[in-house]
């Protein structure tokens, strides 16, 4: 793969996108890569989201008749997909980089690592979505040189098939973390993450601080136990309900 073009399978989950799937879908299908396949799944969305995919040509599109989840959607993809690098991206993402592919490729090959995340910018104009963005960018981007952790974010991460042909899929149970489990049971693997700072997509972030404390509430009820069972280096010191939860707030 590293002398010569690989080909990637770009694999959204969709729920409910139907306002922000086409500047996700219309920049992915003006990448300059030359050998891709872009792979939608809806999962049961009730506002039309469905419809609107079916539009897009040159988009795979599959249907789940009941709603199971991002990582259920993404292993469902996978099974599907041809492609020797898997490039996730949520449908709630703004893809405005023709190169973005292109870059996540270069990324994956030099230095050779097997599992690469982008860069993510918010788009808001609310305090909170500001916040937001902060923490996005002082995370993705600025450090990208810096020593990577365990945990990357599957709105925009490739990983090499082999990865999955040895380890396994995400772990469809999960609701949120499914990203941090994976990443953790790949680094346990013996597999090498890395972070290519200007492969960037914009997301969308919460405009409120209801929808975003809710949000984190939610990813922690998966993330934190996720944590724990994989023996994180800070899992000693985390949380373990809701109560000791407000108190470290």
């Amino acid at each position: 793969m590293e002398n010569r073009t690989p080909t990637v399978s770009v694999i959204i989950p969709c729920y409910n996108a139907k306002n922000t799937i086409r500047g996700c879908l219309g920049g992915l299908l003006e990448q300059d890569y030359p050998s891709f396949e872009i792979i939608a799944v809806d999962d049961n969305s009730d506002d039309g989201t469905a419809g609107l995919l079916k539009t897009f040509s040159g988009v795979q599109v599959i249907l789940n008749k009941a709603n199971h989840g991002p990582a259920f959607c993404r292993n469902k993809a996978i099974e599907a997909s041809k492609g020797e690098i898997l490039l996730f991206i949520d449908s709630d993402c703004l893809v405005d980089d023709k190169r973005l592919i292109s870059k996540h490729v270069e990324g994956l090959r030099e230095p050779p690592v097997d599992v690469l995340g982008g860069g993510v910018r918010g788009i808001g104009r609310s305090a909170v979505a500001k916040a937001d963005n902060y923490s996005h960018w002082f995370l993705n981007i600025p450090h990208s040189a810096n020593k990577v952790g365990t945990h990357l974010t599957t709105n925009n991460m490739s990983v090499k098939r082999r990865v999955f042909d040895q380890m396994g899929y995400f772990d469809a149970r999960l609701r949120t973390g499914e990203d941090t489990d994976f990443c953790e049971r790949a680094v346990k693997a013996g597999f090498k993450l890395g972070l290519k700072s200007d492969a960037i997509v914009k997301h969308h972030d919460r405009e409120n601080l209801g929808d975003f404390l809710k949000c984190f509430y939610t990813v922690g009820l998966d993330r934190i136990p996720t944590r724990r069972r994989s023996r994180h280096r800070y899992w000693h010191v985390l949380p373990f309900g809701f109560f000791s939860s407000l108190l470290y707030c």
